[in-house]
């Protein structure tokens, strides 16, 4: 039988070891060339076993080195450091206990302690963390640290994020999002503390951090909700951090927030029926195909950017003579997840929004040859597509800016779902449906039962709301 080219046996003495090569380029973060380990067993079962542990433990450090270097900085934290001068010296068949004489085999104690003045020689002429760990292992007095900032963060990505678990766009963002917020919050610490260090003072240095910083894009300081978002963030990371690594402190971050006294509900507003007009007349004219049809179907069905963006060709439903044309929002190749389970629905397409849909689908057919096919395709290839809905706002909110001349930040392409509400809430539909349509989660137990809403019901009740 073939070994795993990780696992290596001795042709003298038939004990197993396991080896792997570190990544050149993760070389400087991981501190050695190759990863060298005696399994001290002759069992080829046992052996495989674990070498197949070590290679997926190994596998996820190079993932984090990796992702150090990706974030400019190759500097390890101690909980890491450990982590590598403990393998290291299993690499070279020793244990990490007191080197006293007496206690250990006089040959053992004169090799380690050579070892040790030369990894001293070494460090003398170039300091290095992970060098002096090394020299702490081999003279017996290498501990553990405190977990730090670092590792938190690292242990919260590592079972978070794991690959699979999102789409890559969504992974990357997740990722992006919580490095950037440990960046902010390694800066306003000004060093990597341990996570016991840290106190209340240091949580509200945080806060004020994040005040007084200004937003890259235009200078202006961070919004309330923005700094809020980042102290969610280091919550949960030190949430998890204090229960995994079995801490006894609280987080000292926990219900810290900034004053915003700006409502929910007033972060957008509807469109006038003036506006969603003026709105309407300029997509179809100015925009391409795609965000035409994408624009006219979030303004008469109420969904939200992703959900049109994401559609695939067999989403639409047109057979009008069986059944009432209607859209699929739900998981698939092109939109993998939704907001919420709510989110999975059927609305209806009527007026403009049926019209459009039809177009769309005549435009699919001749993209996939005129016949129809690739049911799982994109109806819009442009924005069905990683980050593919924020291309799409971004052209709708040019036409609103640029084309319309609206200014009121509060006015957005998002502003036809708050429109949709309004017009169901003021058409006095009953607050089920209003939820079916809007998939807002009710909580109740009995929303779980049965398949929902029929089509024609909720026609009835767009149509009702629109006046259609």
């Amino acid at each position: 039988m073939n070994l795993p080219n990780y696992l290596k046996r001795s042709p003298k003495t038939g004990v197993f070891s396991f080896r792997l090569a570190v990544p050149e380029k993760l070389r400087p973060v991981i501190g050695k060339r190759e990863v060298k380990q005696s399994l001290k067993t002759k069992d080829h079962r046992k052996a495989v076993v674990i070498a197949m542990r070590l290679h997926e433990e190994w596998k996820g450090r190079f993932v984090v080195a990796e992702q150090r270097l990706k974030d400019g900085s190759s500097e390890s934290s101690g909980l890491t450091l450990y982590d590598d001068a403990l393998a290291w010296l299993h690499s070279l068949d020793l244990e990490n206990k007191p080197l006293r004489r007496g206690q250990v085999p006089e040959q053992e104690f004169h090799d380690r302690t050579d070892y040790a003045d030369a990894l001293i020689d070494e460090y003398q002429r170039k300091p290095d963390p992970l060098t002096s760990m090394k020299i702490a292992a081999l003279q017996g007095s290498l501990k553990r640290p405190l977990p730090t900032v670092r590792d938190a963060v690292n242990l919260y990505l590592q079972e978070k994020n794991p690959p699979g678990k999102r789409t890559e766009a969504k992974a990357k963002q997740f990722d992006l999002h919580i490095r950037r917020n440990e960046r902010y919050l390694l800066a306003s610490l000004k060093r990597d503390k341990s996570l016991t260090e840290i106190t209340r003072p240091d949580a509200r240095q945080f806060r004020d951090y994040l005040k007084a910083r200004k937003d890259s894009r235009d200078g202006t300081a961070l919004k309330p909700e923005s700094i809020n978002r980042s102290l969610q963030a280091v919550v949960a990371v030190f949430n998890h951090a204090i229960r995994e690594y079995q801490l006894d402190v609280k987080n000292p971050f926990s219900g810290l927030y900034v004053d915003d006294h700006e409502a929910k509900g007033e972060k957008r507003h509807s469109f006038t029926d003036e506006q969603l007009e003026a709105y309407l007349t300029a997509a179809s004219e100015t925009l391409n195909s795609e965000a035409k049809h994408c624009t006219i179907l979030m303004a008469y069905t109420g969904a939200r950017t992703d959900e049109i963006a994401g559609l695939e060709v067999q989403d639409v439903a047109l057979n009008d003579d069986e059944e009432i044309p209607h859209i699929f929002i739900r998981p698939n190749q092109t939109r993998p997840k939704l907001k919420s389970p709510a989110s999975k629905r059927v609305l209806p397409l009527i007026g403009p929004a049926l019209a459009s849909a039809r177009e769309a689908i005549e435009e699919a057919r001749k993209r996939n040859g005129g016949d129809g096919g690739l049911p799982d395709a994109p109806l819009f290839p442009r924005y069905g597509r990683p980050r593919g809905a924020d291309a799409l706002s971004a052209v709708q909110n040019k036409l609103i800016r640029k084309k319309l001349n609206i200014t009121d930040p509060k006015i957005t392409a998002y502003s036809t779902r708050h429109r949709m509400k309004d017009k169901l809430r003021n058409a006095l539909i009953d607050s089920d449906l209003q939820d079916a349509i809007m998939a807002h989660e009710r909580g109740q137990i009995s929303d779980r039962y049965g398949n929902g809403y029929w089509p024609d019901v909720l026609s009835r009740a767009l149509k009702k709301a629109l006046g259609v």
